[in-house]
């Protein structure tokens, strides 16, 4: 008897570490959009370790940091805008796959709750815009030799939208994009970015 009371306090103590770690969140009643009330369930919610704000600055600094790979994107973009076909693409993409794999690791962040989607909005909303409209066919056409790149940028471009068309005045998410002449600015500015600041 003994022996085993010993061996549940050793399981006991071995996972405090776990329980302690983790909040665990009441359910809570959510509204459906049309007024209705829906029932909360007896879902525990766990909430991630890291602190939210941190990270979403040290994504800051490092997209500062990438000034010349983001004016290598910007070129690609550019290059993709005035010919609208990625296949006739003859500047280099290294730049640009530099940019999709930062945001597409954002995308993993923010999925997994390690990154709040508001913060994700404050900081890179026309960011991401930008970059996935630009780039749209070519994460296509990269996703149709390898379906796992990039994964996470599309579900991260649609919360973006979702989150700017709920802002007044509240609009449908498939206006919420940039015409050709906008894009066109953003890049140029990303082809001097290597004029940016890099702290």
């Amino acid at each position: 008897m003994a022996a085993w009371i010993g061996a549940i306090a050793v399981i006991v103590v071995a996972l405090m570490p776990f329980i302690l770690h983790e909040e665990e969140k009441p359910a809570q009643s959510i509204s459906n959009g049309n007024g209705n009330i829906q029932a909360g369930h007896d879902v525990i919610q766990y909430v991630p370790l890291s602190d939210n704000g941190d990270t979403i600055k040290r994504y800051d600094d490092k997209f500062d940091r990438m000034a010349a790979k983001r004016a290598k994107a910007g070129i690609a973009c550019l290059e993709y805008l005035s010919k609208t076909n990625w296949d006739l693409v003859t500047n280099d993409t290294d730049g640009l796959d530099n940019v999709l794999n930062f945001f597409d690791l954002m995308g993993y962040d923010m999925e997994s709750q390690r990154l709040s989607s508001n913060d994700v909005y404050e900081y890179f909303c026309d960011d991401i815009i930008s970059y996935y409209q630009a780039s749209e066919g070519y994460i296509d056409r990269t996703q149709t030799n390898d379906p796992t790149a990039w994964v996470y940028l599309r579900p991260m471009f649609d919360t973006m939208r979702i989150i700017d068309a709920a802002k007044p005045p509240k609009i449908s998410t498939n206006e919420v994009y940039f015409i050709t002449p906008e894009l066109v600015k953003y890049f140029k500015k990303e082809t001097n970015s290597v004029n940016l600041s890099t702290r």
